[in-house]
């Protein structure tokens, strides 16, 4: 136990104040295993077991999901106007296309250091696998990377809108960490509920690959985009546009001549153990014992990644009951 002296009762009440608001905001942390303290009436965390991740115990709201996403969509050219690009990010996106050199390019989006975009660079040499993070300390901590594989600093949302103007063609973007953003009051900072939705549909190339530990920000995803689908606007921007059209091809798998697999509609499924994590986040995920799910739009790279060679109907990564 913490000894008394150890605390101040402003840090007590802190701790104290913290675990409640927490658990008010409805994050429950397991990271740790907490022991009582009888001297100071709060949690002991000197003794640390298995690390485990935290859940999120919000439910899915397909309603406000939907609704987002379509107000988002109606106000496309306001927020264009309205939000410069980052400077940085423009100066990324121009190196990045000077270092292109015709192969197909996969967009690793949220890499954190690096580790994803490794991995995948790896197995799929036929590709150029960029990885974006606007954390300059975690692309600091980078391995060394193939050939075929670089890191950039970057705000996602102006690379999107910059890959959109370029017209500049993709292969596959993965969003292997979502920003889930747990806090309710913060639902519109997360991908599915930004004013950025349609330039991240319109340039995902052929296909979108979403992974998380929470099934609730997938499910919400999906509402967004089914709204999105299912939308009619009349004046569409032509980011929005372009977004739909995106969204008819992923859709309609018949629509789609690139796919090398028959990509199954977009649903959400829980992913079997993972033997093999190309995240940080899985690797904590799977010790932790947590379920991972995954969201596909289109063409599974991950599939062929794994080497399946078989349609993804019956790959075991899509074999799973959906959600």
């Amino acid at each position: 136990c913490v000894s008394r002296a150890l605390m101040t009762a402003d840090a007590r009440a802190s701790l104290v104040g913290g675990q409640c608001g927490a658990l008010e905001r409805g994050v429950r942390f397991s990271n740790r295993r907490w022991s009582f303290c009888p001297s100071l009436g709060v949690p002991s965390i000197l003794a640390v077991h298995r690390r485990q991740a935290y859940e999120i115990e919000e439910a899915a709201n397909a309603s406000a999901a939907a609704a987002l996403a379509l107000s988002h969509a109606s106000a496309a050219a306001q927020y264009d106007r309205n939000k410069p690009l980052s400077s940085h990010t423009r100066r990324a996106f121009d190196d990045l296309v000077a270092r292109l050199d015709g192969r197909p390019l996969v967009v690793d989006a949220g890499c954190g250091t690096g580790r994803s975009t490794r991995t995948i660079a790896a197995m799929r040499p036929e590709c150029v696998v960029v990885g974006l993070d606007r954390s300059a300390a975690r692309l600091s901590k980078r391995s060394p990377l193939p050939e075929n594989a670089l890191l950039v600093r970057a705000e996602l949302a102006d690379f999107w809108r910059l890959l959109y103007q370029s017209q500049l063609p993709v292969h596959h973007t993965l969003l292997l960490y979502p920003n889930p953003y747990p806090k309710a009051a913060h639902r519109r900072r997360r991908w599915y509920a930004h004013p950025a939705l349609p330039w991240l549909l319109a340039t995902a190339g052929d296909g979108l690959t979403i992974r998380g530990n929470w099934r609730t920000y997938l499910l919400d995803f999906l509402a967004a985009t089914d709204a999105l689908h299912a939308a009619s606007f009349p004046d569409p921007r032509p980011v929005v546009a372009a977004a739909q059209t995106a969204l008819r091809r992923f859709y309609s798998p018949g629509d789609c001549p690139a796919a090398r697999l028959r990509p199954a509609p977009p649903r959400v499924h829980q992913l079997p153990d993972l033997a093999d994590p190309i995240t940080n986040f899985e690797a904590k995920y799977l010790d932790a014992g947590t379920p991972l799910f995954e969201l596909v739009f289109g063409e599974p790279l991950l599939h062929s990644v794994r080497g399946a060679d078989v349609l993804a109907a019956e790959s075991p990564w899509t074999s799973t009951e959906p959600i």
